[in-house]
């Protein structure tokens, strides 16, 4: 069970898939030229995985050096550095969720489970989150929607506002999202913030195209 990707299992065809197969955002476009041969390259250095390659765009140090032994351009190595951090997205505090019961995520703060993260990996199946709400005295429904809305922000620009309108629009999993199509998307999540008014940006279908794609590549393991 991973609530990110796991990137030591994910080799390095996982990112030429993703960079060539992804609508990515104009400042990542630069990532396409030479893709497949800057990804040969790596390989022929030993850099194996996702995680290989993560680890040493980490260090400025090691990120130098690799551009000097592949001789890929350091400002490509940095903005794909970059790219990597936005697949392992922050986890969320639950008290920044909206329209949940204080009351519960006050009690899962109090025993150590403060972030979206902590309360996905404790509860994301049902056996053990029908076992923390007992442990706890936390009403079961409640418990589950605030799961839900710590499964949905492990997409990729998800915020905890932007989760909440996903949510009531009636994708409760990151698993609804991938099935979803984008236009619906729109109108679902564009029809809950015309009542709730949370917020107040552009709801586009190349945005939320974006959201389906990313859900797609997560792994599905919340139990409803």
């Amino acid at each position: 069970m991973s609530y990110y990707l796991d990137f030591t299992v994910l080799g390095l065809d996982f990112l030429r898939t993703r960079l060539l197969g992804e609508d990515l955002i104009p400042s990542q476009l630069p990532l396409r030229e030479g893709l497949t041969e800057k990804l040969r390259t790596l390989r022929t250095v030993g850099i194996k995985t996702v995680s290989d390659l993560n680890t040493i765009l980490k260090k400025e140090t090691s990120m130098k050096t690799l551009s000097k032994e592949t001789g890929i351009q350091l400002d490509y190595l940095k903005l794909l550095a970059r790219v990597l951090r936005g697949y392992t997205p922050k986890s969320v505090m639950l008290s920044d969720f909206l329209k949940v019961d204080t009351k519960v995520t006050n009690t899962l703060m109090g025993h150590g489970i403060r972030d979206s993260y902590s309360l996905w990996t404790a509860a994301a199946h049902v056996k053990t989150r029908t076992k923390l709400a007992k442990e706890m005295a936390l009403p079961p429904t409640e418990l589950c929607t605030i799961v839900c809305l710590s499964d949905l922000c492990r997409i990729q620009w998800v915020s905890p506002l932007f989760s909440r309108l996903i949510f009531d629009a009636g994708y409760k999993t990151v698993q609804d999202v991938a099935s979803a199509h984008a236009e619906d998307l729109v109108v679902g999540v564009s029809t809950v913030n015309k009542k709730e008014n949370l917020f107040k940006g552009k709801i586009g279908a190349r945005d939320m195209g974006r959201l389906v794609y990313i859900a797609s590549i997560l792994p599905h393991e919340l139990e409803l």
